[in-house]
């Protein structure tokens, strides 16, 4: 009953599908030939998500033109994933599947689509509705069918069954529940989940090796972690999910020359301090993390010739800097040459 889950591990995958773009993979029609027409890329869309990432039966609407998405990411035991899809509108998962793949999951999904999502499994014969922005639990371990009257849109993390049975008391209750989203850990979780399958420009994250441990945590608060293991989870993994709500508010707003700790805290709802202990724990305070991306955004405006019009000066404006003389020290500090140097090289590795 899954429509996002996969059999192979993360390196098999990178290696089969067509394209992988730092730690995820991506597959999308937009890979696919552009000779073929519109039924023959359906055709093949469907052996391929079905070969490479996971098998289900199909069904697609009449009329809109083919075109799908899904991208996955793995971190240790816990699978990140993404679907959408204008055309699909019914995945079913079935004995037969069920009977070619031993992945034990358990999933949160939340639907982004416009129209409801209804999801029913065989073996319970539970079934639930999930509204546009709703989201629900379940496993791949049963047959059944999700379906909607339009399109599919969703975000999905899974974790292996094992590891989600040593933190919560008889998750299989639980599936086809539906979540209030209004729940604070919720929250956290599908925020959690958007952020870590975004694009990083900044070098990679600093808690990857963190990721597991933190999904574990908020999948169990939001389900119910068994008291002894409820206070580790809540201190661990939501600081860790607040860091990268931090991180995120960072990269967007490190060009702004007005830019402070005390804005991210504000936006967040907590206090500045707060803020700042937490980058503490990264090794890298605000005011670093803010001048590296700073920095490397002017490396990039530099070495990118359709900015060869813009002055020195306008280069460091627009990269958050407000003092000129401020921006040439830096640069040449991290760089090793001076803003006007490295253009004329042509720009090169930092």
């Amino acid at each position: 009953m899954n429509f996002i889950f996969w059999p192979l591990t993360y390196d098999e995958a990178s290696r089969a599908g067509p394209k992988n773009i730092m730690n995820r993979v991506v597959f999308s029609t937009d890979d696919l030939s552009t000779e073929l027409d519109d039924n023959g890329r359906f055709k093949l869309w469907r052996e391929l998500h079905s070969d490479l990432y996971c098998a289900f039966d199909y069904s697609r609407l009449n009329g809109p033109v083919f075109s799908a998405r899904y991208q996955f990411s793995q971190y240790g035991n816990v699978r990140a994933s993404r679907f959408s899809s204008g055309a699909i509108n019914a995945l079913a998962r079935t004995p037969r599947h069920i009977a070619n793949d031993t992945t034990e999951l358990f999933a949160f999904t939340f639907n982004h689509a416009r129209e409801p999502v209804s999801i029913r499994c065989e073996l319970t014969n539970r079934e639930c509705v999930m509204a546009p922005g709703g989201a629900t639990f379940y496993t791949a371990d049963n047959a059944g069918i999700c379906q909607s009257k339009a399109g599919l849109k969703s975000t999905t993390v899974a974790v292996a069954r094992q590891n989600l049975i040593e933190l919560v008391a008889d998750p299989d209750d639980l599936i086809l529940s539906q979540f209030d989203l209004n729940n604070p850990t919720l929250r956290h979780l599908a925020r959690y989940l958007d952020i870590i399958q975004e694009p990083n420009d900044d070098g990679g994250n600093p808690l990857d090796a963190h990721i597991e441990t933190t999904f574990l945590d908020l999948f169990a608060l939001a389900l119910g972690a068994r008291r002894d293991v409820t206070e580790v989870a809540r201190t661990r993994g939501l600081r860790a999910a607040r860091l990268q709500d931090i991180l995120l508010a960072i990269r967007k707003g490190f060009s702004d020359p007005d830019f402070s700790s005390e804005q991210v805290a504000r936006a967040l709802g907590v206090s500045r301090r707060y803020v700042n202990d937490l980058l503490f724990e990264t090794d890298y305070s605000f005011a670093a993390r803010v001048l590296e991306l700073r920095l490397q955004k002017a490396r990039m405006m530099l070495a990118d010739r359709r900015n060869d019009r813009l002055k020195i000066d306008e280069v460091a404006f627009a990269c958050g800097f407000n003092e000129v003389s401020y921006f040439h020290r830096c640069f040449r500090r991290r760089f090793g040459a001076s803003p006007a140097q490295y253009r004329g090289s042509g720009g090169g590795d930092a």
